[in-house]
């Protein structure tokens, strides 16, 4: 007899569609600020307002797909993209926490950040995302 273990849900909580919904729109803002620059002053601000300050040009081609990546796996409901979100998240925290001390707090992005975590560790959301579909090992002697 085969016993098939189902997901809980099938259904995408609203929640990850909506942290799917800001990365896409983060990955257009530097898409936009990289493609297509106003001005200077236009351009400057809006790689402020993305947090690349300094010669970070490398990353203006890394990190987008990082993210698209990310969200990408987020909407198909992928464990992995769970557990990066979580890594990224908590680098994301510990470089508020370290600009909070050092003089440069960024409220916002602790609160969003903070925000993220508690909600991607709601026992529903953790469902959605868990490897229960997956074959268990049968132990054999």
């Amino acid at each position: 007899m085969k016993l098939t273990i189902k997901r809980p849900s099938g259904k995408r909580p609203f929640g990850v569609s909506v942290i799917v919904f800001l990365i896409a729109v983060y990955v257009l803002l530097m898409a936009g600020a990289f493609f297509f620059p106003l001005n200077i002053k236009m351009s400057s601000f809006m790689l402020w307002l993305l947090g690349f300050e300094g010669p970070f040009h490398v990353a203006y081609l890394i990190v987008p797909i990082f993210f698209l990546v990310l969200a990408l796996g987020l909407w198909r409901l992928q464990r992995w993209a769970w557990v990066l979100l979580m890594v990224w998240q908590g680098l994301l925290i510990a470089t508020d926490i370290w600009g909070y001390f050092n003089g440069n707090p960024s409220y916002l992005t602790m609160i969003l950040s903070v925000i993220i975590v508690f909600y991607i560790n709601q026992r529903e959301v953790k469902k959605v995302f868990s490897r229960r579909d997956w074959p268990r090992a049968k132990w054999t002697t």
